[in-house]
């Protein structure tokens, strides 16, 4: 059996075999990739506030260290309305960890009924492994 192959340039590679001849495949690769959660908390009266809560998680553990930085971005909830308190930093991934968590402060309910509202949580900058999934929804509901 002869097999040839072309490349860009136009140049043929032949090979020759028995038909019987095995082509050894190089085993798949895992990618580990990073992803958020969605969240979702009630407003509430208690002067404690909730807390919205995100989980950060490695799809596979890995071998080496990994980061990835977030942010929160406004949605119909508004920093600047005191829905909830802005939140950024980045959280580090030794070799085998897998999940971290990130706590979004809504302070107690100001009294308006202003429905269901929601903000995001995203991830960037990552290092080590590529981002998966990286908007959280938060819903913060009356």
């Amino acid at each position: 059996m002869q097999v040839s192959f072309t490349d860009n340039e136009g140049n043929v590679e032949s090979l020759t075999g028995d038909a019987t001849s095995a082509v050894e495949a190089k085993p798949a690769v895992a990618v580990v990739g990073f992803s958020v959660s969605d969240a979702r908390v009630s407003e509430s009266s208690s002067p404690d506030g909730q807390h919205l809560v995100f989980i950060v998680t490695l799809d596979k553990p890995s071998d080496r260290s990994s980061m990835v930085s977030f942010r929160t971005r406004d949605g119909t909830a508004r920093y600047g309305d005191h829905d909830y308190y802005a939140a950024s930093g980045t959280l580090f991934f030794f070799p085998g960890e897998q999940e971290k968590v990130v706590r979004v402060y809504v302070p107690p309910s100001d009294g308006e009924t202003e429905g269901e509202e929601t903000m995001e949580l995203v991830l960037y900058q990552s290092r080590g492994a590529p981002i998966a999934d990286g908007v959280g929804v938060g819903t913060i509901t009356d």
